[in-house]
Parts: structure tokens; C-alpha cells; sequence
């Protein structure tokens, strides 16, 4: 489970920014029901939360800041020594952060059901600092911070962390944490699970969203024929009035491909990767008013809603029966509300979310606002100040938002009282056109 990340000089991140999934305490009769760790009775954390900003405000760059984070992770362990760490994407409009590292801080519980605190500041060539602290509950109930390890550059202080340790060779550019894992240290392992199995974060531009997730669904079903999962894909494409029976899934002969004799056997083998699974959608065949049987059609022909709900479907089912962190940039894009509306709530719903699987998306769609699907603490919004680097908030910090109704807060937000809307300058641009039109093209 995440509770919270906070992120420094990184893209459009100049100064820290902190997003956290901790319950804010003023908020009365709450209705969305709050994550309950099983190792940590005081600790409550929300199961879903919505980013709101306009366009080039920073949203999918928090998204990308998991990536990033996750990449370093999973890949610095296996850095040559001259690898450099392109997760190092520093505020580029300030000449000073130019020359100063990045931070990632996370805070989370691992799937060993314990509570950690990961740091790393980083360059574009090492490791500067990297820190790992642990959560423990003492005797008397109270919640004590440990320190597993300090590592400052080369040099790292172990002080409750157990295990191999003193054995793992690491270099510059890579983390202790990643090397750890590999020198197959138990606690490390676990950490090291959290970024490998537990998160999952989506962003993409909508065509190749789809197709990706598509061919991820098409792998899925080659990879797990008696998975249960295709069979709750074809109830929710039936039970959400797409027409769809189910889904046929094949795989491309490549003998039957005509590639261009001039392309390199590389080159085939990434396009086959792109056409390698032949998805169908069944529908019923009639003549006349007597049906007569199933006909299926290329899922290309199909609506970009209907393939984007068939290939995000197996992701979220995958959260909730594993208890994954789940990161949707422009999740709503292309579906319709009700049906973007039904999937969060099945996060925020203990009978669908039992094993406490989190989502987090980011979005434009002011009208999800109306639908009791978030309290303030679960609602942020994003903007860039004037030196262009993003601020984020939560709606909770605006005490004046205490007595509003939930499903209040989409006019609230509108008035742009809140941020994290798009400034217009209307009637100067509709001058700007005017006079563009009666002057023509040219000069």
C-alpha cells in the first residue's frame, strides 16, 4: 500500500511536493471507507485518490515519478559502472536545480506487511544518498522508526538491518537497496517486491494506451488460458451494454507475415511484437429478427472506449485480487463516466477491495466530482506557479470546503477558488482571432 511520495527536482517538480494517501483527521461522517493495515491498527490510508490540473501542469510527470523511481529500482542493480541514471530529469528552467540532484521519498507497506520509508537522492552519474527505514510497533503500541541503513555516496551505515549486507558490493550508480535484492538479503527482497509487484502505473498517448493494453490483454489470455479473469472481462463488456459477447484471442502464424525483404530480423521481430495476438469481438448474428449464431469482428474495428475498457479491465482486476497500487494517467479518456465512475468505486467498495489494492489516477473530467466517489482529502489538483514549476495540494487544506457537499465541489472547483484549473485569457485571444480573420494569412 502507498501511503505517501514526495518529490524534489524532478521534471516539472522543482521544490518538494508531497502526495499522501493518509486520512485527513478533520473530515466528519466520512463515506468512503479507509484501508486498514493488518500490522498497524492506528494507521488508516485511503484506497483511491484523483489528481485534477490542466494541460501541462505536471500530472503525468507525478506518474512518471513512480516510473522513474520503479526503473532505478528494478534496473540500477545490473549498471556498468559508467551507466549513467537517466531517471535524473531535474527542473530544467532554473539553472540552479540544473546542477543540483533529484529525491524520491516513499512511504509504503511491503508485501511482508511491513511499514518502510525509502529515500534516494540522486545525479546524473551516482548515488548520493539512500536511506531505509522501517516502522516497527513496540510493546506498549506505539509506532517506532528504524534505521536499516545510511548511505551517503560510497559509504553506508547498517544499524537494524539484518542479513547479508556487509558482503554486497555496490557501485556509484547503483542501489543498495537493487544490489541487495540480487545478494538475496530476505528484507531487501521484500522492499525490493514492492516496486517489482505492487505498483503499476500507465502512461501513454491514447492510441498507443490502447493498443498496449490490448496486446497486454491478448498476452494475458495466450499466457493464463484457465484464468477466470477473460471470463469476468466478457461479463463486465455484457453487463456494461457494449454489445459484446466475449473476446477471441489467437495467435499471428509469423510464416504467414510477407515482411519486406530489406528489414532486419530485429526490426520483424518488434513489429511482430506490435500484430503478434488476433483479437475478435463476438456478437450475435441474426437474419432478419431470428438470431442465428455469433459472427466476430477485428477488436480494431471496435470503439477506442471499448478496446481501452477491454484492455484496462484485466489491469484493475489484477490490482484488486492482488493488492497492487494501480496509477492511471487520463484514466476516463474515452470511457464515459459511468463506467469510469464504476471502476473507482470498486476501490472504494470493501466488498470488491478486500485486499486493500489502491487507485490513482489523474483526469480532466470536472463531473466525477459529483458523484460521492471521493472525499477532499482523496481529491488533489496540480498547477504551475509562475517560475513554471508545479504545486500540488490537496482540496482538504481549503477550510472553507468543510461545508460543502460532496457532490458540491465540481461547481466549487469551476469558480477556480481551488486552482488547478486552465487561465484563459478569452477576450484577449477571441481579439487576437478577429483580427486574424478580417486580416487574412499573410502580412
Amino acid at each position: 500500500m502507498l501511503i505517501e511520495i514526495s518529490i524534489t527536482n524532478f521534471r516539472s517538480f522543482r521544490e518538494k511536493q508531497t502526495f499522501s494517501l493518509l486520512p485527513f483527521g478533520k473530515i466528519r461522517n466520512r463515506e468512503i471507507k479507509v484501508l486498514q493495515p493488518e500490522n498497524y491498527p492506528k494507521v488508516q490510508i485511503l484506497p483511491s485518490a484523483i489528481l485534477y490540473g490542466p494541460n501541462n501542469s505536471g500530472k503525468s510527470n507525478f506518474i512518471k515519478a513512480f516510473q522513474a523511481l520503479e526503473w532505478l529500482v528494478l534496473k540500477s542493480g545490473n549498471f556498468n559502472s559508467d551507466q549513467k541514471l537517466h531517471a535524473n530529469e531535474y527542473f530544467h528552467f532554473d539553472k540552479q536545480t540544473k546542477e543540483k540532484p533529484s529525491t524520491f521519498e516513499l512511504d509504503f507497506i511491503a508485501p511482508n506487511r511491513k511499514r518502510y520509508n525509502y529515500q534516494v537522492t540522486f545525479g546524473e552519474k551516482s548515488i548520493i544518498k539512500e536511506y531505509l527505514y522501517s516502522y516497527n510497533i513496540t510493546n506498549t503500541g506505539k509506532i517506532a522508526l528504524n534505521t536499516l541503513f545510511e548511505r551517503n555516496e560510497q559509504a553506508i551505515k547498517f544499524i537494524a538491518l539484518k542479513g547479508a549486507k556487509e558482503s554486497v558490493n555496490f557501485e556509484p550508480n547503483q542501489l543498495f537497496l537493487s544490489r541487495g535484492d540480487i545478494a538475496g538479503n530476505a528484507e531487501l527482497k521484500d522492499v525490493y517486491s514492492f516496486f517489482s509487484n505492487q505498483v503499476i502505473s500507465l502512461t501513454f498517448t491514447e492510441t498507443e494506451y490502447t493498443n498496449f493494453l490490448t496486446r497486454k490483454y491478448g498476452e494475458f489470455i495466450i499466457d493464463n488460458p484457465n484464468s477466470k479473469i477473460s471470463t469476468l472481462v466478457e461479463s463486465i463488456l455484457q453487463e456494461t451494454n457494449s454489445g459484446i459477447l466475449g473476446i477471441e484471442t489467437n495467435m499471428v502464424d509469423i510464416s504467414k507475415i510477407n515482411f519486406p525483404d530489406d528489414i532486419s530480423q530485429e526490426i520483424k521481430d518488434k513489429l511482430f511484437e506490435q500484430i503478434k495476438y488476433d483479437l475478435r469481438s463476438k456478437h450475435k448474428l441474426f437474419d432478419g429478427d431470428s438470431e442465428i449464431g455469433i459472427d466476430t469482428i477485428p477488436l480494431k474495428e471496435q470503439s477506442t472506449g471499448t478496446r481501452k475498457l477491454i484492455g484496462i479491465s484485466p489491469v484493475i482486476l489484477n490490482a484488486l485480487l492482488n493488492g497492487q497500487v494501480l496509477l492511471i494517467d487520463e484514466m476516463n479518456t474515452s470511457l464515459h463516466t459511468e463506467i469510469t465512475s464504476w471502476l473507482i468505486e470498486l476501490f472504494n467498495n470493501p466488498i470488491t477491495n478486500p485486499n486493500n489494492a489502491q487507485l490513482i489516477i489523474t483526469t480532466h473530467d470536472i463531473s466525477l466530482l459529483d458523484r460521492n466517489l471521493y472525499e477532499r482529502d482523496q481529491i488533489y489538483a496540480i498547477e504551475k506557479n509562475e517560475f513554471g514549476a508545479s504545486n500540488m495540494y490537496s482540496f482538504a487544506e481549503f477550510t472553507g470546503l468543510r461545508k460543502i457537499d460532496n457532490n458540491r465541489l465540481a461547481d466549487f472547483y469551476e469558480t477556480g477558488r481551488l486552482g488547478g484549473l486552465p487561465h484563459i485569457a478569452k477576450p484577449y485571444l477571441e481579439n487576437l482571432i478577429s483580427q486574424f480573420i478580417q486580416d487574412g494569412e499573410t502580412e
